[in-house]
């Protein structure tokens, strides 16, 4: 809250503000800065995955790897969606509105290993798209989310 006004602020990072003078207004939303460390992993309960990119490694892993998909990837992972800790680390899915059984995004960290792992679809594609491509990475439990998520 500002003086004399409300701001609302969303989780895919609008912000508007209202004050009796000038009524609704369109704000620039805060910059986003990654900053939290592996440590942070337990604080992901019943998190939105979008939450998930706040840790340094997280993001930062998920940049380099997935190179000019990172947009792609953040835009899906951002949208409509829900995460919680699982056995092995965190998962979390959210999805484009309108389209969320042909356009989404799959995030799951293990907690172990410090690793990172990615699904996601483009809408009017067929094939998911995953990161890091060697499956043979992939713990069991995210590859069980993998095989489900190819199975739809």
């Amino acid at each position: 809250m500002q003086a004399d006004s409300i701001v609302f602020a969303a989780e895919a990072g609008e912000v508007w503000v209202w004050n009796r003078i000038t009524g609704f207004t369109e704000a620039l939303p805060e910059p986003f800065v990654a900053g939290a460390g592996w440590d942070a992993l337990a604080g992901l309960a019943g998190a939105h995955p979008v939450k998930a990119l706040a840790i340094a490694p997280v993001y930062e892993a998920l940049q380099a790897g997935l190179g000019a998909e990172f947009a792609v990837f953040a835009e899906r992972i951002s949208g409509l969606g829900s995460g919680d800790l699982a056995a092995e680390g965190y998962l979390g899915e959210a999805c484009v509105k309108f389209t969320c059984g042909s356009d989404f995004a799959v995030l799951y960290l293990e907690a172990a290993t410090q690793r990172v792992f990615a699904i996601w679809r483009v809408y009017g594609e067929v094939e998911n798209r995953i990161w890091p491509a060697d499956t043979t990475l992939w713990p069991p439990e995210a590859m069980a989310v993998l095989r489900a998520k190819a199975g739809e």
